[in-house]
């Protein structure tokens, strides 16, 4: 139970720091959103509700017309992803859409539609 409220804690640590540039966003509903990334995979874990992951986001767009994107070049995203990850994913390239949701559970990244782009990234800095 201790390392799924840390998860939950670093989850939401991340976001709100990510975005604190903007208190009506910290504090307000969350826009409609949905980024489309790549990224580097940092690392993979349990997580409540599914898969873990930990992505250094190298680049991200909206994934579709009328949502924001709220990923950022340079920041890590924690999140969680309710369908299988593909094996041994850590220090691998990878595109994936990316949400982020606060709801009485908390603040988290739900992470879909993972896909590999490379077989290993290059060293982190």
């Amino acid at each position: 139970m201790r390392s799924v409220r840390l998860f939950l804690a670093v989850a939401t640590a991340v976001a709100v720091a990510a975005h604190a540039a903007d208190p009506g966003y910290t504090s307000g509903p969350v826009p409609r959103n949905a980024s489309r990334i790549t990224g580097v995979v940092l690392d993979t874990s349990g997580a409540p509700g599914g898969y873990g992951l930990t992505v250094r986001v190298v680049t991200a767009a909206p994934a579709s017309r009328g949502e924001e994107s709220l990923a950022v070049g340079g920041m890590v995203i924690q999140g969680v992803s309710a369908s299988p990850l593909p094996a041994a994913l850590e220090q691998k390239r990878i595109e994936a859409t990316v949400r982020f949701t606060r709801d009485a559970e908390g603040e988290r990244w739900l992470v879909s539609g993972v896909r590999v782009l490379t077989k290993a990234a290059e060293p982190a800095r």
